[in-house]
Protein backbone atom coordinates (compact mmCIF):
# COMPACT_ATOMS: atom_id res chain seq x y z
CA UNK A 1 0.00 0.00 0.00
CA UNK A 2 1.33 3.44 -0.95
CA UNK A 3 1.62 5.53 2.20
CA UNK A 4 3.25 8.55 0.57
CA UNK A 5 1.93 11.93 1.62
CA UNK A 6 0.83 12.57 -1.98
CA UNK A 7 -1.37 9.49 -1.84
CA UNK A 8 -2.87 10.67 1.44
CA UNK A 9 -3.91 14.13 0.28
CA UNK A 10 -4.95 13.12 -3.20
CA UNK A 11 -7.06 9.98 -2.62
CA UNK A 12 -10.62 10.56 -3.80
CA UNK A 13 -10.06 14.25 -4.62
CA UNK A 14 -12.40 16.17 -6.92
CA UNK A 15 -10.54 17.85 -9.81
CA UNK A 16 -11.64 20.84 -11.91
CA UNK A 17 -9.98 21.13 -15.34
CA UNK A 18 -9.65 24.57 -16.91
CA UNK A 19 -8.72 25.34 -20.52
CA UNK A 20 -7.31 28.76 -19.69
CA UNK A 21 -8.13 30.72 -22.88
CA UNK A 22 -11.81 29.72 -22.67
CA UNK A 23 -12.67 29.95 -18.96
CA UNK A 24 -12.88 33.58 -17.86
CA UNK A 25 -11.32 36.99 -18.61
CA UNK A 26 -9.94 38.81 -15.60
CA UNK A 27 -7.80 41.51 -17.20
CA UNK A 28 -9.16 45.01 -17.75
CA UNK A 29 -9.57 46.56 -21.20
CA UNK A 30 -6.22 48.34 -21.11
CA UNK A 31 -4.36 45.17 -20.21
CA UNK A 32 -6.14 43.19 -22.91
CA UNK A 33 -5.15 45.86 -25.46
CA UNK A 34 -1.53 45.73 -24.32
CA UNK A 35 -1.42 42.00 -25.05
CA UNK A 36 -1.74 42.85 -28.75
CA UNK A 37 -3.90 39.87 -29.56
CA UNK A 38 -7.17 39.91 -31.51
CA UNK A 39 -9.91 38.34 -29.40
CA UNK A 40 -13.19 36.82 -30.53
CA UNK A 41 -16.40 37.77 -28.72
CA UNK A 42 -17.08 35.46 -25.75
CA UNK A 43 -20.42 34.47 -27.28
CA UNK A 44 -18.83 33.22 -30.50
CA UNK A 45 -18.32 29.46 -30.78
CA UNK A 46 -15.03 28.10 -32.15
CA UNK A 47 -15.26 26.45 -35.57
CA UNK A 48 -12.78 24.03 -37.06
CA UNK A 49 -10.80 25.36 -40.01
CA UNK A 50 -11.47 23.73 -43.37
CA UNK A 51 -7.82 22.86 -43.96
CA UNK A 52 -4.39 23.42 -42.43
CA UNK A 53 -2.15 26.24 -43.58
CA UNK A 54 1.59 25.48 -43.54
CA UNK A 55 0.91 22.51 -41.32
CA UNK A 56 -1.14 24.45 -38.75
CA UNK A 57 -4.91 24.58 -38.35
CA UNK A 58 -5.86 28.30 -38.32
CA UNK A 59 -8.44 27.75 -35.55
CA UNK A 60 -5.65 27.03 -33.03
CA UNK A 61 -4.47 30.62 -33.57
CA UNK A 62 -7.83 32.11 -32.55
CA UNK A 63 -8.16 33.49 -29.02
CA UNK A 64 -10.98 34.40 -26.65
CA UNK A 65 -8.85 35.99 -23.92
CA UNK A 66 -9.32 33.76 -20.88
CA UNK A 67 -6.44 34.30 -18.46
CA UNK A 68 -5.05 33.50 -15.02
CA UNK A 69 -6.74 36.55 -13.49
CA UNK A 70 -10.01 35.16 -14.82
CA UNK A 71 -9.37 31.83 -13.13
CA UNK A 72 -8.65 33.61 -9.85
CA UNK A 73 -11.87 35.60 -10.14
CA UNK A 74 -13.89 32.36 -10.29
CA UNK A 75 -12.29 30.46 -7.42
CA UNK A 76 -15.32 30.98 -5.17
CA UNK A 77 -17.49 29.32 -7.81
CA UNK A 78 -15.05 26.42 -8.19
CA UNK A 79 -14.82 25.98 -4.42
CA UNK A 80 -18.63 26.02 -4.12
CA UNK A 81 -18.79 22.87 -6.26
CA UNK A 82 -16.74 20.94 -3.72
CA UNK A 83 -13.51 20.92 -5.74
CA UNK A 84 -10.21 19.93 -4.10
CA UNK A 85 -7.76 20.43 -6.98
CA UNK A 86 -7.63 23.06 -9.76
CA UNK A 87 -5.93 21.64 -12.86
CA UNK A 88 -4.84 24.08 -15.56
CA UNK A 89 -4.07 23.14 -19.14
CA UNK A 90 -0.83 24.80 -20.35
CA UNK A 91 -0.44 28.55 -19.80
CA UNK A 92 3.27 28.92 -20.56
CA UNK A 93 4.48 30.73 -23.67
CA UNK A 94 3.19 29.26 -26.94
CA UNK A 95 1.88 30.52 -30.29
CA UNK A 96 -1.43 28.63 -30.04
CA UNK A 97 -4.54 28.83 -27.88
CA UNK A 98 -4.07 25.30 -26.49
CA UNK A 99 -0.39 25.91 -25.64
CA UNK A 100 0.62 22.26 -25.90
CA UNK A 101 3.36 23.32 -28.37
CA UNK A 102 5.60 24.96 -25.78
CA UNK A 103 7.79 27.84 -26.86
CA UNK A 104 9.19 28.60 -23.40
CA UNK A 105 8.56 26.25 -20.48
CA UNK A 106 9.45 28.85 -17.85
CA UNK A 107 7.55 31.93 -19.09
CA UNK A 108 3.85 32.65 -18.61
CA UNK A 109 2.27 33.30 -22.00
CA UNK A 110 1.42 36.98 -22.48
CA UNK A 111 -2.16 36.08 -23.36
CA UNK A 112 -2.57 34.24 -20.06
CA UNK A 113 -1.09 37.03 -17.95
CA UNK A 114 2.12 37.56 -16.02
CA UNK A 115 4.26 35.62 -13.59
CA UNK A 116 2.80 37.77 -10.82
CA UNK A 117 -0.69 36.74 -11.95
CA UNK A 118 0.32 33.11 -11.60
CA UNK A 119 1.89 33.64 -8.19
CA UNK A 120 -1.25 35.42 -6.99
CA UNK A 121 -3.49 32.65 -8.38
CA UNK A 122 -1.41 29.99 -6.67
CA UNK A 123 -1.64 31.82 -3.35
CA UNK A 124 -5.39 32.31 -3.74
CA UNK A 125 -5.99 28.63 -4.56
CA UNK A 126 -4.10 27.55 -1.45
CA UNK A 127 -5.86 30.13 0.74
CA UNK A 128 -9.17 28.56 -0.26
CA UNK A 129 -7.95 25.13 0.82
CA UNK A 130 -7.47 23.75 -2.69
CA UNK A 131 -4.41 22.47 -4.58
CA UNK A 132 -3.12 23.44 -8.03
CA UNK A 133 -1.85 21.09 -10.73
CA UNK A 134 -0.06 22.07 -13.93
CA UNK A 135 -0.08 20.32 -17.29
CA UNK A 136 3.38 18.98 -18.14
CA UNK A 137 4.09 18.63 -21.85
CA UNK A 138 7.33 16.68 -21.71
CA UNK A 139 7.14 14.26 -24.62
CA UNK A 140 7.33 17.07 -27.18
CA UNK A 141 8.10 20.79 -27.48
CA UNK A 142 6.91 23.39 -30.00
CA UNK A 143 8.60 24.27 -33.26
CA UNK A 144 9.09 27.86 -32.02
CA UNK A 145 10.93 26.68 -28.90
CA UNK A 146 14.37 28.29 -28.75
CA UNK A 147 16.11 25.00 -27.96
CA UNK A 148 14.53 23.35 -30.98
CA UNK A 149 15.35 26.28 -33.25
CA UNK A 150 18.99 26.11 -32.16
CA UNK A 151 18.93 22.36 -32.80
CA UNK A 152 17.55 22.96 -36.30
CA UNK A 153 20.55 25.17 -37.02
CA UNK A 154 22.98 22.46 -35.91
CA UNK A 155 23.54 23.63 -32.37
CA UNK A 156 24.72 21.53 -29.46
CA UNK A 157 21.16 20.45 -28.72
CA UNK A 158 20.62 18.86 -32.14
CA UNK A 159 20.86 15.39 -30.57
CA UNK A 160 17.92 16.32 -28.31
CA UNK A 161 15.63 15.73 -31.32
CA UNK A 162 15.65 13.36 -34.29
CA UNK A 163 16.03 14.91 -37.70
CA UNK A 164 15.79 13.14 -41.04
CA UNK A 165 14.02 12.91 -44.37
CA UNK A 166 12.08 9.90 -43.10
CA UNK A 167 10.08 12.19 -40.83
CA UNK A 168 7.31 14.46 -42.07
CA UNK A 169 8.65 18.00 -41.98
CA UNK A 170 12.15 16.67 -41.40
CA UNK A 171 11.82 15.99 -37.67
CA UNK A 172 10.21 13.29 -35.54
CA UNK A 173 7.13 14.98 -34.15
CA UNK A 174 4.31 13.98 -31.83
CA UNK A 175 1.79 12.02 -33.94
CA UNK A 176 3.80 13.04 -36.99
CA UNK A 177 3.32 16.81 -36.49
CA UNK A 178 6.55 18.71 -37.15
CA UNK A 179 5.08 21.64 -35.17
CA UNK A 180 5.45 19.45 -32.07
CA UNK A 181 9.00 18.01 -32.26
CA UNK A 182 9.45 15.07 -29.90
CA UNK A 183 12.17 15.17 -27.28
CA UNK A 184 14.75 12.38 -27.24
CA UNK A 185 14.14 11.45 -23.62
CA UNK A 186 16.93 8.89 -23.73
CA UNK A 187 19.36 11.83 -23.85
CA UNK A 188 20.40 12.61 -20.23
CA UNK A 189 20.60 16.35 -20.92
CA UNK A 190 16.97 16.37 -22.05
CA UNK A 191 15.87 14.70 -18.82
CA UNK A 192 18.01 17.13 -16.85
CA UNK A 193 16.34 20.07 -18.58
CA UNK A 194 12.78 18.81 -18.19
CA UNK A 195 12.75 17.24 -14.72
CA UNK A 196 16.00 15.98 -13.23
CA UNK A 197 18.32 18.91 -12.56
CA UNK A 198 17.72 21.43 -9.74
CA UNK A 199 16.77 24.12 -12.29
CA UNK A 200 14.57 21.82 -14.40
CA UNK A 201 11.02 22.69 -15.46
CA UNK A 202 9.42 20.22 -13.04
CA UNK A 203 11.43 21.35 -10.03
CA UNK A 204 11.12 25.05 -10.86
CA UNK A 205 7.34 25.09 -10.63
CA UNK A 206 7.24 22.79 -7.61
CA UNK A 207 9.50 25.27 -5.81
CA UNK A 208 7.08 28.02 -6.78
CA UNK A 209 4.42 26.09 -4.91
CA UNK A 210 2.38 23.99 -7.33
CA UNK A 211 1.16 20.69 -5.91
CA UNK A 212 1.93 18.41 -8.83
CA UNK A 213 1.92 17.64 -12.51
CA UNK A 214 -0.56 16.07 -14.90
CA UNK A 215 1.57 14.68 -17.74
CA UNK A 216 0.28 15.08 -21.27
CA UNK A 217 0.56 11.91 -23.39
CA UNK A 218 2.17 10.13 -20.46
CA UNK A 219 2.28 6.78 -22.22
CA UNK A 220 4.60 8.36 -24.80
CA UNK A 221 7.07 9.15 -22.01
CA UNK A 222 7.04 5.49 -21.00
CA UNK A 223 7.05 3.80 -17.59
CA UNK A 224 10.82 4.09 -17.00
CA UNK A 225 11.06 7.83 -17.54
CA UNK A 226 7.75 8.47 -15.78
CA UNK A 227 9.17 6.79 -12.68
CA UNK A 228 12.34 8.88 -13.04
CA UNK A 229 10.30 12.08 -13.34
CA UNK A 230 8.22 11.21 -10.27
CA UNK A 231 11.36 10.51 -8.27
CA UNK A 232 12.72 13.95 -9.15
CA UNK A 233 9.41 15.59 -8.27
CA UNK A 234 9.38 13.84 -4.88
CA UNK A 235 12.97 14.92 -4.18
CA UNK A 236 11.91 18.52 -4.75
CA UNK A 237 8.60 18.26 -2.90
CA UNK A 238 7.85 15.09 -0.90
CA UNK A 239 4.08 15.29 -1.38
CA UNK A 240 4.20 16.27 -5.09
CA UNK A 241 1.64 14.42 -7.18
CA UNK A 242 2.36 13.00 -10.65
CA UNK A 243 -0.58 11.81 -12.75
CA UNK A 244 -0.20 10.68 -16.37
CA UNK A 245 -2.46 10.57 -19.40
CA UNK A 246 -2.60 6.87 -20.27
CA UNK A 247 -5.13 6.17 -23.03
CA UNK A 248 -5.61 2.49 -22.27
CA UNK A 249 -6.45 0.06 -19.51
CA UNK A 250 -5.87 1.88 -16.19
CA UNK A 251 -3.70 -0.68 -14.41
CA UNK A 252 -0.02 -1.66 -14.02
CA UNK A 253 1.23 1.94 -13.85
CA UNK A 254 1.49 2.41 -10.07
CA UNK A 255 5.27 1.88 -10.05
CA UNK A 256 5.65 4.88 -12.38
CA UNK A 257 2.96 7.44 -11.42
CA UNK A 258 0.46 8.22 -8.68
CA UNK A 259 -2.55 7.84 -10.96
CA UNK A 260 -3.67 7.70 -14.58
CA UNK A 261 -6.57 9.05 -16.60
CA UNK A 262 -9.45 6.61 -16.69
CA UNK A 263 -12.11 6.70 -19.41
CA UNK A 264 -12.28 2.90 -19.32
CA UNK A 265 -15.29 2.80 -17.00
CA UNK A 266 -17.29 5.15 -19.25
CA UNK A 267 -16.65 3.06 -22.35
CA UNK A 268 -17.77 -0.09 -20.50
CA UNK A 269 -21.03 1.46 -19.29
CA UNK A 270 -21.66 3.10 -22.68
CA UNK A 271 -21.33 -0.33 -24.29
CA UNK A 272 -24.07 -1.69 -22.02
CA UNK A 273 -26.28 1.25 -22.95
CA UNK A 274 -25.74 0.50 -26.63
CA UNK A 275 -26.32 -3.23 -26.14
CA UNK A 276 -22.85 -4.33 -27.24
CA UNK A 277 -21.88 -5.52 -23.75
CA UNK A 278 -24.13 -7.20 -21.20
CA UNK A 279 -24.48 -5.72 -17.74
CA UNK A 280 -23.03 -8.96 -16.40
CA UNK A 281 -19.92 -8.56 -18.55
CA UNK A 282 -19.69 -4.87 -17.68
CA UNK A 283 -19.69 -5.60 -13.96
CA UNK A 284 -17.04 -8.27 -14.38
CA UNK A 285 -14.90 -5.97 -16.53
CA UNK A 286 -15.05 -3.23 -13.93
CA UNK A 287 -14.27 -5.69 -11.14
CA UNK A 288 -11.27 -6.89 -13.15
CA UNK A 289 -10.09 -3.27 -13.39
CA UNK A 290 -10.28 -2.81 -9.60
CA UNK A 291 -8.37 -6.03 -9.01
CA UNK A 292 -5.75 -5.40 -11.70
CA UNK A 293 -5.13 -1.79 -10.69
CA UNK A 294 -5.39 -2.39 -6.95
CA UNK A 295 -7.90 -0.40 -4.94
CA UNK A 296 -5.30 2.04 -3.55
CA UNK A 297 -4.13 2.99 -7.04
CA UNK A 298 -7.69 3.08 -8.40
CA UNK A 299 -8.66 5.62 -5.73
CA UNK A 300 -5.98 7.99 -7.06
CA UNK A 301 -6.74 7.63 -10.75
CA UNK A 302 -8.48 10.52 -12.51
CA UNK A 303 -11.88 9.47 -13.88
CA UNK A 304 -13.56 11.50 -16.61
CA UNK A 305 -16.71 11.79 -18.64
CA UNK A 306 -15.03 14.19 -21.10
CA UNK A 307 -12.07 16.54 -21.53
CA UNK A 308 -10.47 18.90 -24.05
CA UNK A 309 -9.66 16.01 -26.42
CA UNK A 310 -13.12 14.39 -26.56
CA UNK A 311 -16.67 15.28 -27.46
CA UNK A 312 -18.36 16.88 -24.50
CA UNK A 313 -20.47 14.75 -22.18
CA UNK A 314 -23.70 16.55 -23.15
CA UNK A 315 -22.88 16.01 -26.82
CA UNK A 316 -22.77 12.23 -26.39
CA UNK A 317 -25.57 11.61 -23.89
CA UNK A 318 -29.08 12.94 -23.29
CA UNK A 319 -30.14 14.40 -19.90
CA UNK A 320 -31.53 11.11 -18.52
CA UNK A 321 -28.41 9.21 -19.55
CA UNK A 322 -26.19 11.91 -18.07
CA UNK A 323 -27.96 11.75 -14.73
CA UNK A 324 -27.41 7.99 -14.45
CA UNK A 325 -23.80 8.20 -15.65
CA UNK A 326 -22.98 11.06 -13.29
CA UNK A 327 -24.21 8.89 -10.43
CA UNK A 328 -21.79 6.12 -11.33
CA UNK A 329 -18.97 8.59 -12.05
CA UNK A 330 -19.22 10.25 -8.64
CA UNK A 331 -19.33 6.98 -6.68
CA UNK A 332 -16.60 4.92 -8.38
CA UNK A 333 -13.12 4.68 -6.86
CA UNK A 334 -10.97 7.52 -8.10
CA UNK A 335 -10.83 11.27 -8.50
CA UNK A 336 -13.60 12.68 -10.72
CA UNK A 337 -12.29 15.32 -13.12
CA UNK A 338 -14.85 17.96 -14.06
CA UNK A 339 -13.96 19.57 -17.38
CA UNK A 340 -15.04 23.22 -17.13
CA UNK A 341 -18.69 23.57 -18.14
CA UNK A 342 -19.51 19.87 -17.90
CA UNK A 343 -21.27 20.63 -14.64
CA UNK A 344 -23.53 22.98 -16.63
CA UNK A 345 -24.39 20.62 -19.46
CA UNK A 346 -22.31 22.50 -22.04
CA UNK A 347 -22.29 20.65 -25.35
CA UNK A 348 -19.74 20.57 -28.15
CA UNK A 349 -18.34 18.01 -30.56
CA UNK A 350 -14.76 17.38 -31.58
CA UNK A 351 -11.97 19.96 -31.21
CA UNK A 352 -12.43 22.92 -31.26
CA UNK A 353 -16.17 22.77 -30.47
CA UNK A 354 -15.35 21.05 -27.17
CA UNK A 355 -13.25 24.08 -26.19
CA UNK A 356 -15.94 26.74 -26.37
CA UNK A 357 -15.95 29.69 -23.95
CA UNK A 358 -17.41 28.92 -20.54
CA UNK A 359 -21.16 29.49 -20.43
CA UNK A 360 -21.42 31.60 -17.30
CA UNK A 361 -25.01 32.41 -18.27
CA UNK A 362 -25.87 28.76 -17.52
CA UNK A 363 -24.85 29.09 -13.86
CA UNK A 364 -28.27 29.43 -12.28
CA UNK A 365 -30.68 27.65 -9.94
CA UNK A 366 -32.69 26.27 -12.85
CA UNK A 367 -29.77 24.30 -14.33
CA UNK A 368 -30.59 20.65 -13.64
CA UNK A 369 -27.12 19.33 -14.56
CA UNK A 370 -25.52 21.74 -12.09
CA UNK A 371 -28.01 20.95 -9.32
CA UNK A 372 -27.54 17.19 -9.77
CA UNK A 373 -23.76 17.41 -9.80
CA UNK A 374 -23.71 19.60 -6.71
CA UNK A 375 -25.95 17.14 -4.85
CA UNK A 376 -23.71 14.21 -5.82
CA UNK A 377 -20.57 16.07 -4.81
CA UNK A 378 -22.12 16.92 -1.45
CA UNK A 379 -23.07 13.27 -0.88
CA UNK A 380 -19.57 12.24 -1.88
CA UNK A 381 -18.11 14.47 0.84
CA UNK A 382 -20.52 13.05 3.44
CA UNK A 383 -20.03 9.35 2.66
CA UNK A 384 -16.57 8.24 3.78
CA UNK A 385 -16.65 4.99 1.80
CA UNK A 386 -16.91 6.76 -1.58
CA UNK A 387 -13.58 8.60 -1.61
CA UNK A 388 -11.75 6.17 0.68
CA UNK A 389 -13.47 2.76 0.76
CA UNK A 390 -13.06 -0.57 -0.97
CA UNK A 391 -15.10 -1.41 -4.06
CA UNK A 392 -16.76 -4.67 -5.09
CA UNK A 393 -18.91 -5.15 -8.19
CA UNK A 394 -21.83 -7.55 -7.75
CA UNK A 395 -23.16 -10.28 -10.06
CA UNK A 396 -26.22 -8.92 -11.89
CA UNK A 397 -28.37 -9.62 -14.94
CA UNK A 398 -29.34 -6.19 -16.29
CA UNK A 399 -28.19 -3.74 -13.62
CA UNK A 400 -24.75 -2.42 -12.72
CA UNK A 401 -24.20 -2.66 -8.98
CA UNK A 402 -21.26 -2.23 -6.63
CA UNK A 403 -20.53 -1.57 -2.99
CA UNK A 404 -18.17 0.95 -1.41
CA UNK A 405 -17.21 -0.17 2.07
CA UNK A 406 -15.02 0.53 5.09
CA UNK A 407 -14.67 -1.55 8.25
CA UNK A 408 -17.95 -0.06 9.56
CA UNK A 409 -21.34 -1.35 8.38
CA UNK A 410 -23.06 2.02 8.52
CA UNK A 411 -20.40 3.53 6.21
CA UNK A 412 -21.42 1.07 3.48
CA UNK A 413 -22.87 2.31 0.19
CA UNK A 414 -24.67 0.17 -2.38
CA UNK A 415 -24.73 1.79 -5.82
CA UNK A 416 -27.24 0.42 -8.32
CA UNK A 417 -27.70 1.78 -11.84
CA UNK A 418 -29.93 0.74 -14.71
CA UNK A 419 -28.21 1.38 -18.06
CA UNK A 420 -31.21 0.20 -20.10
CA UNK A 421 -34.39 1.87 -21.32
CA UNK A 422 -36.55 -0.60 -19.34
CA UNK A 423 -37.40 -0.68 -15.64
CA UNK A 424 -35.64 -3.51 -13.84
CA UNK A 425 -35.92 -5.36 -10.55
CA UNK A 426 -33.25 -7.71 -9.27
CA UNK A 427 -32.35 -9.46 -6.05
CA UNK A 428 -28.74 -8.62 -5.24
CA UNK A 429 -26.26 -10.18 -2.82
CA UNK A 430 -24.25 -7.12 -1.69
CA UNK A 431 -21.76 -9.17 0.40
CA UNK A 432 -22.25 -7.01 3.50
CA UNK A 433 -21.55 -9.51 6.25
CA UNK A 434 -22.98 -7.38 9.07
CA UNK A 435 -26.22 -6.45 7.30
CA UNK A 436 -28.86 -8.54 9.06
CA UNK A 437 -32.23 -9.84 7.93
CA UNK A 438 -34.86 -7.21 8.55
CA UNK A 439 -32.34 -4.45 8.01
CA UNK A 440 -33.21 -1.46 5.87
CA UNK A 441 -31.34 0.32 3.11
CA UNK A 442 -32.46 3.84 2.24
CA UNK A 443 -32.01 5.49 -1.16
CA UNK A 444 -30.39 8.84 -0.40
CA UNK A 445 -31.73 10.20 -3.71
CA UNK A 446 -35.43 9.39 -3.35
CA UNK A 447 -35.86 8.34 0.28
CA UNK A 448 -37.25 4.94 -0.77
CA UNK A 449 -36.49 2.00 1.50
CA UNK A 450 -35.50 -1.56 0.65
CA UNK A 451 -35.40 -4.47 3.08
CA UNK A 452 -32.47 -6.84 3.46
CA UNK A 453 -33.29 -10.53 3.74
CA UNK A 454 -30.54 -12.90 4.88
CA UNK A 455 -27.75 -11.26 2.93
CA UNK A 456 -29.83 -10.22 -0.09
CA UNK A 457 -31.80 -7.16 -1.08
CA UNK A 458 -34.45 -6.81 -3.79
CA UNK A 459 -33.98 -3.52 -5.66
CA UNK A 460 -36.14 -1.96 -8.35
CA UNK A 461 -34.55 0.68 -10.57
CA UNK A 462 -36.40 2.67 -13.26
CA UNK A 463 -35.04 2.90 -16.78
CA UNK A 464 -31.75 4.87 -16.76
CA UNK A 465 -32.20 5.18 -13.02
CA UNK A 466 -29.64 5.41 -10.25
CA UNK A 467 -29.90 4.47 -6.60
CA UNK A 468 -27.52 5.28 -3.76
CA UNK A 469 -28.44 2.96 -0.91
CA UNK A 470 -27.09 3.06 2.64
CA UNK A 471 -27.96 0.83 5.61
CA UNK A 472 -29.74 2.47 8.52
CA UNK A 473 -29.38 1.70 12.18
CA UNK A 474 -32.32 -0.07 13.80
CA UNK A 475 -34.02 1.02 17.01
CA UNK A 476 -36.75 -1.35 18.10
CA UNK A 477 -38.17 0.25 21.21
CA UNK A 478 -34.74 0.85 22.66
CA UNK A 479 -33.32 -2.42 21.39
CA UNK A 480 -30.62 -1.97 18.70
CA UNK A 481 -29.64 -5.17 16.83
CA UNK A 482 -26.48 -3.42 15.51
CA UNK A 483 -25.33 -2.25 18.95
CA UNK A 484 -22.25 -4.49 18.93
CA UNK A 485 -21.71 -4.49 15.16
CA UNK A 486 -18.77 -2.37 13.95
Amino acid sequence: MDTSSAAKWHEGSVIYQIFVDRFAIGADAATLKSRRRKLHPWSRLPVKSKKPVKGTWPHVLQFWGGDLLGVQSKLDYIKSLGVDVVYLTPFTKSPTNHRYDTEDYFAVDEGAGTEADFDNLLTAVHEKGMRLMMDGVFNHAGSTNSIFKAAELGGRERSWFRFGEEFGGGVRGFSGYAQMPAWVLEHPEVRDYLWKSPDSVVRHFLRKGIDGWRLDVGFDIGPEWLADLRASAREEKPDALVVAEILGYPAKWSSSVDGVFNLFWLEVVRATMEGTMSATAAGQSLQNWIEDAGIDFAKRCWIHVDNHDSDRFAERFNPRQRKMLMGIWMTLPGCPVIYYGTELGMDGGEDPANRAPMRWDMVNAQNQDLAWMKSLLALRKDLTAIPHGDCTFLPTSSLIAFTRTTDKLLDSVLVVANPSEKDATETLAPRLAFLMAGGTLVDLITGEKFASDYGTVKVSVPALGFRLLVPTDLDLGGYRPYERIP
